[in-house]
């Protein structure tokens, strides 16, 4: 990997952060990728002692916490009468009925006033795929072109997840990203353009034209995010985690999924007015934990007791 691949990945920052301390005259980290790694590993060695994760990830939730978040129908079963999910269903991909009938299914449900489905409806994988068969289906022949094209492929999943599209007669809500630790929002920015998007990347902010970063500072939707984020570290581990949002008219926060491995450091801190304080800042808090707490993956939060459930206003 080189240092430009490197700089999208929290790791990097860290050894940064490591090195600013004035560990330039040794290296505090061993990094190596072997042939049959998804990603590579990075080992950080301490007087508390080595502390190995994937590159992308950190050392600081769960496997329970990981997978909550990186299972999309996992995310929505345990936490969607809880936290401000689309509604979403899933169907498997090797269920016996054709794509033609199992949209007819769905059809009939946006039919249903009580039902929360109607057109355009989201349908995507049921783990990440990096915005891969990622469709907005606005009737029934491009949702049974969406169905045949996730079911096709074995990846990411054994679901294909069908979800309310967030947004209204007005279009697409306010797209959003934040990045929080330990039950606190680090950074929040919106994603917009002034230009046309294309249908192809409709559904991936990062590919939309024009793409511009602007971080958000408004109390109320940072507030509505620390209710998330503290709620899923209290009672579910959940310590770092990436936000893929939307914002509604009304300045409701939606979560669309989390992300335990998340990318794009580099643009945050090249795009992002404060970016070059606020990146570098996260790291450093990272650093903190390794440095001081010896928390490893297998050590289960004090706290991971089930506690109340949030408010939302």
């Amino acid at each position: 990997m080189d240092d430009e691949e490197g700089r999208k990945y929290l790791a990097h920052y860290m050894i940064e952060a490591w090195r600013r301390r004035g560990g330039d005259s040794f290296m505090p980290a061993t990094i190596r990728r072997e042939s049959f790694s998804e990603s590579p590993e990075i080992t950080f060695h301490t007087a508390n002692g080595d502390f190995r994760f994937g590159f992308g990830k950190t050392p600081f939730n769960t496997a329970d916490a990981d997978l909550l978040i990186s299972d999309k129908w996992r995310m929505f079963q345990t936490l969607g009468n809880t936290l401000p999910l689309p509604f979403t269903e899933r169907v498997a991909k090797r269920d016996v009925r054709g794509e033609a009938e199992i949209a007819a299914g769905i059809v009939a449900k946006t039919q249903d006033p009580g039902h929360p489905f109607s057109f355009p409806l989201i349908v995507k994988p049921s783990e990440g795929s990096l915005s891969r068969h990622v469709y907005i289906a606005r009737d029934e022949q491009e949702l049974v072109h969406a169905l045949r094209e996730n079911r096709s492929d074995t990846s990411y999943g054994d679901g294909v997840l069908i979800q309310q599209f967030l947004g209204d007669e007005q279009g697409l809500f306010t797209e959003m990203r934040a990045i929080c630790l330990d039950g606190r929002t680090q950074i929040a920015f919106d994603r917009t353009t002034d230009q046309d998007i294309p249908a192809g990347v409709l559904t991936d902010p990062a590919q939309w034209p024009g793409v511009r970063l602007r971080e958000n500072l408004d109390i109320a939707v940072l507030a509505q995010i620390d209710v998330i984020a503290e709620y899923l570290y209290e009672n579910y581990g959940v310590s770092y985690v990436t936000f893929d949002m939307k914002r509604d008219r009304a300045g409701r926060v939606w979560i669309v999924e989390g992300n335990v491995a998340a990318m794009g450091l580099d643009v945050m801190e090249r795009d992002l007015m404060n970016g070059r304080r606020i990146v570098p800042g996260l790291a450093d808090k990272m650093l903190d934990k390794v440095v001081a707490t010896g928390l490893t993956p297998e050590k289960e939060p004090a706290n991971a007791s089930r506690g109340a459930e949030p408010e939302f206003s």
